[in-house]
């Protein structure tokens, strides 16, 4: 989501944000959906089931031990809150249709494509900008995606529930979101 104001980041805290540049909020709490009424939101969204495999392996390196003991369909089907995750979507749907504008950004299409997703997102704010930096700033990404610093954490890949979750498990969660899901992110 993006206005002026604060920014909050892990070394430095919270900052003042220059006026007349985005505020970037990368969240996944309820309250978030308060600063989005009247304003030009960016929303980037991930397939649900990449994130149910994300989490399980987030969970089996770094959180919970009893996770290691199970498969992804086991955590998907048995561990997994969805009544709570299927709220918040709910929630982040109707607070973005409260935005004067919103661009919904697939983070698989991001990832395939950052060169067009970054021009519309610069499209959608008016901001003008210089051609070559533009170039260099992608070719910077592409370079850091691929770098020895990137390794630390699993890198979000495309489609990871294709590879870890059953057909079974991946289309009984394609049905409960089908059946609950509202709004704009359904």
């Amino acid at each position: 989501m993006l206005s002026p104001g604060y920014l909050c980041n892990r070394r430095d805290g919270l900052r003042l944000f220059p006026e007349g540049l985005p505020r970037v909020i990368f969240s996944h709490n309820k309250p978030i959906g308060r600063y989005f009424p009247g304003r030009k939101v960016v929303y980037l969204g991930r397939s649900f089931l990449d994130i149910l495999v994300s989490l399980y392996f987030f969970q089996k390196h770094r959180g919970t031990p009893s996770y290691a003991q199970m498969t992804v369909d086991d955590f998907v089907r048995d561990q997994f809150d969805f009544p709570q995750a299927i709220d918040r979507i709910n929630y982040f749907s109707r607070q973005l249709e409260r935005a004067k504008t919103v661009l919904l950004i697939p983070y698989e299409s991001m990832r395939a494509e950052p060169t067009l997703w970054f021009r519309r997102f610069i499209w959608l704010k008016n901001y003008e900008y210089d051609q070559q930096a533009f170039n260099k700033a992608m070719e910077r990404q592409h370079t850091k995606q691929d770098s020895e610093e990137a390794l630390h954490v699993r890198k979000g890949a495309i489609d990871e529930a294709a590879h870890h979750l059953t057909e079974e498990t991946r289309s009984y969660v394609r049905s409960l979101l089908h059946q609950n899901l509202e709004g704009m992110l359904k």
